[in-house]
């Protein structure tokens, strides 16, 4: 069970006893005492790289550029592993954490750069500690993200994938500004993303469905 923990005035009411991975995310903040807490209970803590506002890495959302050429996706990397030096640029390593989920949302660059990036992170990420985790946050509707993205080749590099399962009404079954109530979350949905998944040869113990609550 993964927990999204994205403001600090969640700290008095988590209850880590139902929680296997609490993501940290902004603009909650990367709480030392917070990350310290969730390691006494068994928990492991991990947090996002590639939106805006993404409290590891790189500053600013992923550019295909980052994944172009095998120097940027050097840098790009060491960066999320081990933050660039600043005080103000956190890595895995750095912040005491124990993965990362990547989040790159809305990218066009090329699909097995993109692979090829998240492989070199998978390795370094291991590297680093053998029992890390990796993550990658992915869209409800697998085929729509196909053009850019190898879901298959991905599920295969990562522990998790991550599948955005909420928010999708009205925003993936109509368009916007639609005034009809709905699930926000609907249990058809959730089976049709499982079955798409399955379909293109993901394991299923490799999903984790992220539900609004």
């Amino acid at each position: 069970i993964f927990g999204a923990y994205i403001h600090d005035r969640t700290v008095p009411h988590l209850n880590y006893s139902g929680l296997t991975t609490l993501f940290i995310g902004p603009p909650a903040t990367l709480d030392i005492a917070v990350i310290c807490a969730a390691h006494a209970h068994g928990v492991r803590v991990v947090s996002s790289v590639g939106l805006p506002g993404a409290l590891l890495g790189p500053s600013g959302p992923f550019q295909p550029a980052d994944a172009a050429t095998p120097a940027a996706r050097d840098s790009w990397v060491r960066q999320v592993v081990y933050g660039n030096g600043s005080t103000g640029s956190h890595g895995v390593a750095t912040a005491g954490l124990d993965g990362v989920m990547v989040d790159i949302e809305k990218y066009q660059g090329n699909r097995s750069a993109l692979t090829a990036l998240v492989a070199e992170l998978a390795v370094e990420l291991k590297a680093w500690h053998p029992s890390s985790q990796l993550s990658f946050a992915l869209s409800v509707i697998p085929e729509s993200q196909s053009s850019y993205y190898d879901h298959m080749a991905l599920s295969r590099l990562v522990d998790y994938v991550f599948v955005m399962a909420y928010d999708e009404w009205p925003f993936e079954s109509w368009p916007r500004g639609s005034k009809f109530a709905a699930a926000n979350s609907d249990l058809r949905t959730l089976h049709t993303a499982v079955d798409s998944y399955k379909a293109i040869g993901v394991a299923p113990d490799k999903l984790v469905m992220g539900l609004p609550w």
